[in-house]
């Protein structure tokens, strides 16, 4: 259960990396959902113990503060849209999934124009995340994106993200705005 949430919080981490760009934007507020994974190993250890997680989906709300065209600073909300499930000796058995608030830094790997009036970054983000309901506990990550802007400043993303301590991973897709 505490690793499901703790994957989940991750999800929230590496949604908002950096993404300032030369022009002038310094603000991105991005809309995100994420599928979380359990890794083959902890698969193994649970179909061991007949029990299975199944992905968890969530939505995210993403804030970035670009301080110049490499690095930025990330908070992010990680909302649950379904329960936790498990499927045990057979049975569907649900449980709430909880909330979390994430903090980190990105950082802008590489960049080049995508087209007349676009472009294409890939970013690489670490983040800390607090649980809900919960003893106040931190969970680090670190994920990577591609990272899509126009001219116009809209923006729309794609990546993935693991945890420390925890054997699993998860993929993230998302649109957002910069301004």
């Amino acid at each position: 259960m505490r690793v499901l949430l703790r994957v989940m919080c991750v999800a929230s981490m590496f949604l908002i990396s950096c993404a300032a760009q030369a022009d002038g934007t310094k603000y991105e507020f991005s809309f995100s959902t994420s599928q979380m994974f359990i890794a083959e190993t902890d698969r193994q250890d649970l179909k061991d113990a007949r029990k299975v997680v199944l992905p968890t989906t969530s939505a995210v709300f993403l804030g970035e503060y670009a301080w110049n065209d490499k690095t930025s600073s990330i908070v992010s909300f990680n909302l649950p849209l379904v329960t936790k499930r498990y499927v045990v000796n057979g049975a569907l058995v649900e449980e709430a999934a909880s909330n979390t608030l994430s903090f980190g830094q990105g950082v802008k790997l590489w960049g080049t124009p995508f087209g007349e009036s676009s472009r294409l970054s890939l970013q690489f983000a670490g983040m800390i995340s607090v649980i809900d309901g919960y003893p106040l506990q931190a969970s680090p990550s670190i994920a990577l994106r591609a990272h899509l802007a126009s001219s116009d400043n809209f923006t729309m993303f794609i990546g993935g993200l693991g945890t420390y301590g925890i054997k699993g991973y998860v993929i993230f897709y998302g649109v957002g705005h910069r301004f």
